[in-house]
């Protein structure tokens, strides 16, 4: 933690904050205009580079703006840096920002011992000596990136990516942050991706370097790719440091969301970061909301009695009801259901739906079954089931990890042995047998007699080397064909109990476990 508290007044649509308790992760949902950017913006004002405007101080306000945040001990490097008196700092140190009327912004620092206020500079600004990092929305330069490369380039921070150019620059050779951004890269944008600088007539450009003279610029890429490369670059090199993100999820493909907020988790996690982020993404909100320490606040608008205007109010969300209303009002179905059954592909996944729990186990027809896509899936999918369970089930100060209300069911492969060990492994709070293998390496050969030249056919041409799709197009034709077969044909259930009788055991076993456990 490198910030207890934030109060601001008079910014923007904020009147007056009232004292808000940040966490190591501090969330901001609401509507458009209801002032999630206003507190971050407001917040970075502590750091040179920021920019006040007078339209930033709210309409009709006569007196100071002000923001003032509460340090948490030990005191970062650059909060030490400003702090100007003999001896250690105080306890209960603050930074505080005064803008008054038609002014410019004035920092001070204040602690709670008497009266006394230390005037000092704003926080520095240049890496890396930094505390604030701003990943605000429309980074992108309007024109095109700075093509120019110095020192003073690459260590600057700043509200948008002109000198990006300098930064990544600076990211190119083999020194281990150089590496460390690579890797972020590959793991967020793809192995295929990798981003440096190349050289053009008028100095260098950030993007892909297609040969030695050539490259893609980053101009030409999306929108998302530019914040997401700030928060990397910035990751990529050692230091805590604050996070202030505004909606990571812009412009950005499901997978590289949920490995950008994977990233950030780590940090947090391993390198004492901070972040502050605002979000209309319920993926999102579940992910970073779930994390141990994490705060949320609602923001919503009303008018102000006094003088008629729209004024921001911060609400803490505290509760498991108060955390699925927020959910539900990013269009999430937080419908609860009695338990989740995780298999490894669609094909399994449609055969226990349609055929083995209705007519097998009916017991569990309450349960949600879920496909993820591959064994290489299935961990990525039962963690986010798993932050969904922490974030809708936990009281927001409670420590304890919500019942375990889900099984996960693959093939008995060695792909499906090896996910099953990861899974034991990461998750050794888990009983363990929420985690089954089958005894066959496909759910095709639990499909009865008669359709099993079809399945020999797909595993020998699996064999033979056919494309992963057409495979998948095959078996995704073969369960279709046996769920229809299983409505249309007299004795198909006893077919289906004479070759399918391991999995209706499995069922049979989870139900029996649920039962005993949770009614």
């Amino acid at each position: 933690m490198l910030i207890n508290s934030v109060e601001i007044r008079s910014f923007r649509s904020i009147k007056d904050s009232g004292l808000l308790e940040l966490g190591p992760v501090t969330v901001l949902i609401g509507r458009n205009n209801s002032g999630k950017s206003a507190l971050l913006r407001a917040i970075y004002l502590v750091q040179s580079g920021a920019h006040f405007q007078e339209e930033d101080r709210r309409l009709r306000e006569r007196g100071d703006v002000q923001v003032r945040l509460g340090l948490a001990q030990p005191y970062a490097s650059p909060v030490k840096a400003v702090y100007r008196n003999d001896g250690p700092p105080p306890i209960d140190l603050a930074l505080e920002v005064t803008v008054p009327p038609a002014g410019t912004p004035a920092v001070h620092a204040t602690w709670l011992q008497g009266a006394a206020r230390n005037n000092i500079s704003p926080l520095p600004s240049a890496r890396p000596h930094h505390l604030f990092v701003p990943v605000f929305a429309r980074r992108k330069p309007l024109s095109s990136y700075d093509s120019n490369v110095d020192i003073d380039k690459s260590r600057s921070v700043a509200v948008n990516d002109h000198n990006l150019t300098a930064w990544i620059h600076s990211l190119t050779g083999d020194h281990p942050e150089s590496r460390r951004f690579r890797d972020l890269v590959g793991q967020v944008l793809g192995n295929e991706t990798s981003v440096s600088t190349f050289p053009t007539q008028h100095g260098q450009q950030p993007g892909l370097a297609v040969s030695q003279y050539e490259g893609i610029s980053l101009d030409r890429m999306g929108e998302g790719i530019s914040g997401v490369l700030t928060i990397l670059a910035e990751l990529a090199s050692p230091g805590p440091r604050v996070l202030l993100i505004e909606e990571p999820e812009n412009d950005l493909h499901p997978e590289a969301l949920r490995e950008l907020l994977r990233v950030i988790i780590e940090a947090v996690n391993e390198h004492a970061c901070q972040v502050i982020v605002s979000t209309h993404s319920d993926f999102v909100l579940r992910t970073l909301g779930s994390t141990p320490g994490a705060i949320i606040y609602k923001s919503s608008l009303s008018l102000h009695p006094g003088d008629g205007l729209p004024t921001t109010e911060y609400t803490r969300l505290r509760s498991a009801i108060e955390r699925r209303d927020a959910l539900a009002d990013l269009g999430y179905d937080v419908t609860d259901p009695v338990g989740w059954l995780i298999f490894e592909e669609s094909t399994a996944e449609r055969f226990f739906r349609e055929v083995l729990i209705p007519f097998f186990v009916p017991q569990l027809a309450g349960f949600r079954t879920l496909a993820a896509g591959g064994t290489g899936k299935v961990k990525k999918m039962f963690e986010d089931l798993r932050r969904f369970m922490l974030f809708v089930q936990k009281v927001e100060d409670s420590e304890a990890e919500p019942e375990p209300r889900a099984w996960v069911i693959v093939d008995g492969d060695q792909s499906g042995h090896e996910a099953v060990a990861e899974l034991a492994g990461k998750f050794e709070r888990w009983p363990s047998d929420r985690f089954v293998t089958l005894s066959e390496p496909t759910i095709e050969t639990y499909y009865p007699d008669c359709f099993q030249e079809r399945v020999k056919a797909i595993e020998d041409a699996r064999a033979a080397g056919a494309d992963w799709k057409s495979v998948q197009e095959q078996k995704g034709a073969l369960v279709v064909d046996v769920c229809s077969w299983f409505s249309d044909t007299d004795g198909a259930k006893s077919e289906i109990e004479a070759s399918a009788g391991e999995l209706i055991d499995q069922l049979r076993i989870i139900e029996t476990r649920h039962r005993e456990l949770y009614t």
